[in-house]
């Protein structure tokens, strides 16, 4: 079903591209008659710009989706190795763990470290280890105040 709406995604831009640059170039040819130009300017608006148009939001769509869903894989293993390591991590344990880069993978956890308020270290050799608390009990929600349904 994926494979499909790629498909569809990638024809309907593909198409909408081709007439678009087809009657585009009709247009601005000087020995097109004024009868093909009548004809290809309602071409151009109502079906090479909406296809372009379609298809080229839904590849956006398909590449957001994409990111967010590497994000997402980033984040749950970042929890993954917190978890199994007391909260203690390095850049070179996470970069094995999701096949980034080193440096990429220092600036993930620093992002992390100001988002969560991680303490580091840093041995005289230069290697970085982060430290984050994890809570072991929840902390208690506060009571929610009653609400009054008024007549």
């Amino acid at each position: 079903m994926i494979r499909l709406g790629k498909l569809a995604t990638r024809l309907a831009l593909g198409l909408g591209l081709l007439v678009t640059i087809v009657h585009t170039l009709e247009l601005l040819d000087p020995r097109t008659s004024p009868e093909d130009r009548q004809e290809a300017i309602p071409n151009l608006i109502g079906v090479g710009v909406p296809l372009t148009g379609l298809g080229g939001w839904q590849l956006w769509r398909e590449r957001r989706r994409a990111e967010q869903q590497a994000q997402d894989c980033l984040r749950a293993t970042f929890f993954q190795i917190l978890q199994s390591t007391q909260g203690q991590i390095t850049p070179l344990q996470f970069a094995m763990a999701t096949g980034l880069d080193g440096k990429t993978a220092k600036a993930y956890l620093d992002a992390r470290a100001c988002e969560f308020d991680a303490q580091y270290h840093v041995t005289p050799e230069g290697t970085v280890s982060y430290y984050f608390e994890l809570a072991l009990e929840a902390a208690p929600c506060p009571p929610a105040e009653p609400t009054v349904d008024s007549p």
